[in-house]
């Protein structure tokens, strides 16, 4: 199981989750989802090699 980083629209935070794929990650972070957040921007694992970009 890896941990993902879920970036909220709204926030300029990321919730970290475990999970073991990026769709289960959006689910579980969804869960602790405060008001305010907005919906799930992406989910992505730290050690990818994808750039880490902000919602436009």
């Amino acid at each position: 199981m890896a941990w993902y980083l879920v970036f909220w629209r709204h926030r300029p935070t990321a919730t970290v989750v475990a999970a073991p794929t990026a769709a289960q990650a959006r689910r579980r972070a969804l869960a602790r989802q405060k008001r305010g957040y907005g919906a799930t921007a992406a989910a992505t694992a730290p050690g990818c090699n994808s750039r880490l970009q902000a919602p436009v």
